[in-house]
């Protein structure tokens, strides 16, 4: 929610009943406006890849297929929100939410601020970050 920056990889999820990873904003539909106006609803630069997902979005919450304007389930493994800060400039890439490795997990991005066309191939979202640190 409103993340920027995170790399989630090599980890295995599965058995979620709404979806297994879901990249939103921080949306006035969904939440009470937040309290700091210099807070950054966006979430960008996040980096999904090489997870094992499976078997997730069989029961999804009302909320979930609501924002997804899907009617019934199953929802998508990873499901991103389209939403993108229109005053940002994103030429070099760095705020773009990345996908890669998916392998057969389902996804889908989809139209939560009007600003894009719902769609569930990945090529528009398949980049890569440089990868964080893993030793401190």
């Amino acid at each position: 929610l409103a993340s920027d920056g995170n790399e989630v990889w090599d980890n295995e999820i599965r058995g979620n009943d709404s979806g297994g990873v879901m990249v939103i904003a921080y949306v006035d539909d969904l939440f009470s406006p937040p309290e700091d106006p210099r807070f950054d609803i966006y979430a960008e630069g996040n980096w999904i890849h090489d997870n094992m997902l499976e078997d997730n979005g069989q029961d999804p919450d009302e909320l979930v297929l609501l924002l997804g304007g899907l009617t019934m389930g199953p929802t998508p493994d990873l499901i991103f929100d389209g939403c993108f800060d229109e005053a940002k400039d994103n030429a070099d890439g760095s705020l773009s939410n990345c996908v890669s490795g998916l392998g057969d997990a389902t996804f889908m991005a989809i139209d939560m601020c009007g600003q894009s066309m719902p769609e569930s191939d990945p090529a528009n979202y398949t980049c890569e970050h440089d990868p964080l640190p893993t030793e401190i």
